[in-house]
């Protein structure tokens, strides 16, 4: 089942006063869908409201209909929806009609697979671009013979809705690579609407985490020190000569395409 990004737009601002925290965000989905709905063992639920919302609408959608008959996420806008004011509550009523339509089409009652994961997500800072080009170029021999699928923001095209279009990267990537720096962990938007689901998906469906040391920060106070780096983080990529950064680039390179080859042991 898929909904429009035009309803994705309408549900975050009519959603955002409910689901502030994690107690509130619990209470909704227990109201709507029940104590023992999957949906909240699939979901970070202490993550930024946008990226919740995201998120929690993608599994709703993915969970199709409860036991009452009645689609997961209309479910959960119906019970949302008595503890708003009258203007929302007919924004509600016009946005459950258009959800129905889309979530009951003959193209998705067939309950479409989750997104295929196969793609490899480079997340970094704009201000590091000049290191993801030399990603770009050490990896242009396995995207050319289509050994892998590379995504980064370089991709979206002016005029895009672009914050949508991370959003479904970020469902298809089956390996990320982080180009760590301190710039990126200063990057909120990182930090709050990119690694959530990335390390979600890491600890939940198996995406594979790889980060590339860019430069000396503080990555062992964010959640990234739990993993293991591509290279000796002794020696940040900046601290190398330009051969010695070649054969990391190289090493780095055969890890992504070794991780974004392998074939899944669940069906």
């Amino acid at each position: 089942m898929v909904i429009s990004n035009d309803s994705i737009e309408k549900l975050l601002p009519l959603l955002r006063p409910y689901l502030r925290d994690e107690n509130e965000r619990r209470a909704y989905l227990i109201r709507a869908l029940g104590m023992d709905t999957p949906v909240l063992n699939r979901l970070v639920l202490n993550t930024p409201v946008d990226s919740f919302i995201t998120n929690m609408v993608t599994e709703l959608v993915r969970l199709g209909k409860i036991s009452t008959g009645k689609l997961a996420l209309c479910a959960l806008l119906e019970v949302i929806r008595k503890d708003m004011g009258l203007d929302n509550q007919a924004k509600v009523d016009t946005l459950l009609q258009q959800l129905r339509n889309e979530l009951t089409t003959e193209t998705s009652i067939a309950m479409m697979p989750s997104p295929k994961r196969d793609q490899v997500f480079i997340s970094y800072s704009h201000k590091d671009k000049v290191w993801l080009k030399e990603l770009q170029t050490m990896l242009k021999p396995l995207i050319r013979s289509n050994k892998i699928s590379l995504w980064d923001d370089t991709q979206i095209k002016p005029g895009a809705k672009w914050r949508n279009e991370i959003t479904q990267a970020l469902a298809a990537a089956k390996v990320a690579v982080l180009m760590v720096s301190s710039n990126f962990l200063a990057s909120d938007f990182i930090a709050e609407q990119e690694l959530p689901p990335l390390l979600n998906a890491a600890e939940q469906e198996g995406l594979t985490i790889i980060w590339v040391y860019l430069s000396a920060c503080l990555y062992e106070e964010s959640e990234i020190g739990e993993y293991q780096a591509a290279h000796d983080t002794a020696e940040p990529l900046d601290t190398l000569s330009p051969g010695a950064q070649n054969q990391v680039w190289r090493t780095i390179g055969q890890a992504i395409k070794a991780a974004a080859t392998e074939t899944s042991a669940n069906p």
